[in-house]
């Protein structure tokens, strides 16, 4: 079995252009080069070319490999295809229904797409499977996946091509939080919860809860079913208030404040970190950081991150 990942930008789409016109002696229109749907057909055209030029099963092998020299990962982001396949020449005379010499598994990745097809390649040319929408099976350890992916299963026709069973990354589905800061004067998103202001994001700011909103920083959070509702039997206290407005904050349960400000609506578990240089992740890994805080009482509050952040951050997870 070989598994080839090729990692490339929108701006290195010639390069895989010049390997398709060697193979599949096909052109690329520069408005479909963004397309995941035409890379992928492109990425198949390539291969079943590879293949079908052959004269024999060992110059197959070798198309296929160099057809994909260009294998690489750049440092920014763009398009991941990840290239599965077998060789078996004693099929290679094959045809179908016999078993297929080369059966080839293709996953296109980009920033918020996941495509995958699969196609059994005979000497004489390919059979693309034909599968079922994925369904989805469940989250986390339970359905054998790390804990935000997704379990997905579908089967696929004909008899030549394998069931599959991949887990995807799903954060919303599996209990993921995660929260933000607007910029000035920002408002959170419909599918976001507005659960705290700030006055600044320079280490001075003073907090806010609603229904006030004098101050023009917002932290929105989202997650699955999540409110800031603190009367809700499921709410969970993330930092305390002096008064609603205008004020400075502490840890939950602390000596001095008694304004709470809360996420509810799901099963959250909120604490704090006060080591340098840690994250939220490093803290309690897959918690999002709310806010960071000056000290664990009588604090002002700042972003997580960058310019006037603090070491002191407020971590929600959940569970």
């Amino acid at each position: 079995m070989f598994i080839v990942t090729v990692v490339f930008l929108v701006g290195l789409v010639f390069v895989v252009q010049q390997i398709l016109l060697q193979y599949s002696y096909i052109n690329i229109p520069s408005s479909y080069q963004e397309s995941d749907y035409h890379i992928m057909i492109s990425t198949e055209n390539m291969i079943t070319k590879a293949v079908t030029m052959a004269s024999s099963c060992s110059e197959a092998s070798k198309n296929i490999e160099e057809s994909l020299l260009f294998v690489g990962e750049q440092t920014t982001s763009g398009y991941s295809i990840n290239v599965e396949y077998y060789m078996n020449c004693t099929n290679w005379n094959n045809a179908y229904p016999d078993p297929a010499p080369v059966p080839v598994t293709i996953k296109i990745t980009s920033e918020n797409t996941e495509t995958i097809n699969k196609l059994v390649i005979y000497s004489g040319g390919a059979i693309k499977c034909k599968c079922s929408d994925w369904v989805e099976k469940g989250c986390g350890s339970a359905s054998g996946c790390d804990r935000f992916k997704m379990r997905k299963t579908r089967t696929c026709e004909p008899s030549l091509c394998d069931a599959e069973s991949i887990c995807v990354q799903d954060y919303m589905s599996c209990g993921y939080l995660q929260c933000r800061v607007t910029a000035s004067g920002g408002m959170c998103s419909l599918e976001e919860v507005d659960v705290l202001h700030m006055s600044s994001l320079d280490g001075s700011g003073l907090a806010e809860i609603l229904p006030d909103n004098n101050f023009n920083y917002k932290v929105c959070c989202q997650g699955p079913g999540i409110g800031r509702d603190c009367t809700a039997g499921d709410a969970t206290t993330f930092l305390d208030l002096e008064s609603t407005t205008n004020a400075r904050v502490e840890i939950p349960g602390g000596p001095n404040f008694n304004v709470n400000a809360c996420i509810s609506g799901n099963t959250i578990s909120c604490g704090y970190t006060t080591v340098l240089g840690h994250t939220c992740d490093d803290f309690n890994p897959g918690s999002a950081c709310i806010v960071s805080i000056s000290s664990t009482t009588n604090a002002n509050v700042a972003n997580c991150t960058g310019t006037g952040s603090y070491d002191t951050k407020i971590c929600c997870l959940i569970t």
